[in-house]
């Protein structure tokens, strides 16, 4: 207190009061976020100021907070790309701490479509995949299953070599942000060369014969099929390799292994 005094008059007192403040808390957002539009709950994640004053701010427009002096509380109303909030902590008259966080919410992704199933002859050398182009987010063909080698995994119509006889199966999967992303696949058949045909040599019958067979060779890979080629004449089964045939009158009948 400060007292005035003057002689026998009563003397005049007053009192000052001197409040010293601690230095403000320090302000930790939290860790930025990456997020998917379609997410349906985002909370902040700032350190927790045990004492003084803090709260949120929006340095984005648009953005809602439910309650700004929580330290993880919910928002809404994010955008596209970044969003940006202040944590600030202040403690009477010292300065204010704060700290940004940024939020990226990222597109959905196009949806992946990996083309028709493909089948091929042993014979080729490369083929094509036809995955979509994506608007949304990048693509990458991811190898299942079965042989081949990619030659530009980003790339949507790529070729690939080096693929064996069977199946070979390929993701085309289409990423963007933090959204899952999106996956289709296609599978590549490899057939191998069918057996070389071999119809068997010319043959002369009798009219009266009771039995003519045909002499194809039975295929190691593939099946093989009979067809007329010329005359009046009926096959009894035109998938197996010496079939007997039934003719009616005599001449000339040509007859076509595959």
């Amino acid at each position: 207190s400060y007292t005035v005094t003057s002689g026998a008059c009563p003397s005049s007192v007053d009192t000052a009061f001197v409040t010293i403040d601690s230095v403000s808390a320090p302000a930790i957002a939290g860790n930025d976020l990456t997020i998917c539009e379609n997410a349906t709950a985002i909370s902040l994640n700032a350190t927790f100021v045990n004492y003084g004053i803090a709260q949120w701010t929006s340095l984005t427009p648009g953005i809602s907070i439910v309650n700004p002096a929580q330290n993880n509380t919910a928002i809404s109303g994010v955008v596209l790309g970044s969003n940006q909030l202040v944590w600030t902590s202040t403690n009477g008259v010292c300065p204010a701490n704060s700290d940004t966080v940024e939020i990226i919410v990222s597109s959905l992704p196009s949806t992946a479509i990996a083309g028709t199933n493909q089948n091929w002859c042993d014979t080729i050398t490369q083929i094509q995949l036809q995955g979509n182009i994506p608007q949304v987010g990048s693509g990458v063909w991811i190898p299942v299953s079965g042989s081949g080698t990619i030659s530009n995994p980003n790339s949507a119509n790529t070729t690939v070599s080096g693929l064996q006889v069977g199946s070979a199966v390929f993701e085309w999967v289409i990423s963007s942000g933090a959204c899952t992303a999106s996956r289709d696949s296609v599978s590549i058949t490899i057939n191998a060369s069918p057996t070389l045909s071999n119809a068997g040599i010319n043959q002369n019958y009798c009219i009266s014969s009771n039995a003519i067979l045909l002499n194809g060779n039975v295929p190691t890979i593939g099946t093989g099929i009979w067809s007329l080629l010329s005359g009046n004449a009926t096959i009894d089964n035109v998938s197996q390799a010496n079939s007997s045939i039934q003719v009616s009158d005599s001449g000339n009948y040509i007859f076509n292994w595959t």
